[in-house]
């Protein structure tokens, strides 16, 4: 893949994101839910507990069923 994600090609768009998360995530899980940095919000707030303000975060969902290799019900 080449380029980033500013041009038409398709490099700087698909890029792997990795949890270890040692007695939650299992070794060897994967999975092929797309998933965007600006999901860390909302899915950081579910790791902790936290809602997070109605203003806050709009394009942002809890993504962490795909840390578990299930699928997740995203927008």
């Amino acid at each position: 893949l080449r380029g980033v994600k500013f041009d038409a090609y398709e490099g700087g768009h698909r890029m792997p994101f990795v949890a270890r998360w040692p007695g939650r995530v299992a070794a060897g899980t994967v999975s092929d839910e797309p998933i965007c940095f600006t999901d860390m919000l909302a899915t950081f707030g579910a790791i902790v507990g936290e809602q997070l303000p109605a203003n806050a975060g709009e394009d942002s969902h809890n993504v962490l069923p795909a840390f578990f290799g299930a699928r997740y019900e995203g927008s």
